[in-house]
């Protein structure tokens, strides 16, 4: 009889343990789906905002500096937004992450002016991003 008593003690004994771990392991894969999903909305955000930004850029006359000043000013601070937090590794997500490259470097390339590539105070998280993605 001792030794029935001494195996449910040891039952009793591991249960916490074992539903402690549990709650543990399910906690952190609830958190890694949060940050997942998170990541996933700052993406879509951005797209929404940036396909915004390009139907006014059908609006702009060419010809008007101010209005494309302050265009090209609303897309890179987004981008610069989204880049700091993939280069902070709060965006890690490498779906997210290849989802945006093209679109990075097509700006970068294409409409970024070049006295802001060489400005070295302008955009610096886009830049190390943009130089990052060109590698890969």
């Amino acid at each position: 009889m001792t030794l029935k008593i001494n195996n449910v003690e040891i039952v009793l004994q591991l249960a916490p343990i074992a539903i402690s771990t549990l709650a543990i392991i399910f906690t952190a894969l609830t958190f890694h789906r949060v940050r997942n999903t998170e990541q996933a909305k700052i993406g879509g955000d951005l797209s929404k905002e940036l396909t915004q930004l390009d139907a006014e850029l059908v609006k702009i006359k060419k010809d008007n500096g101010n209005e494309m000043e302050m265009w090209d000013a609303r897309v890179f601070n987004r981008l610069e937004w989204y880049s700091f937090l993939v280069n902070k590794k709060e965006i890690r997500d490498k779906k997210v992450i290849n989802f945006f490259k093209r679109t990075v470097i097509r700006y970068y390339d294409g409409m970024l002016p070049q006295e802001d590539k060489d400005d070295e105070m302008k955009y610096p998280e886009l830049k190390k991003l943009y130089n990052r993605l060109k590698k890969d």
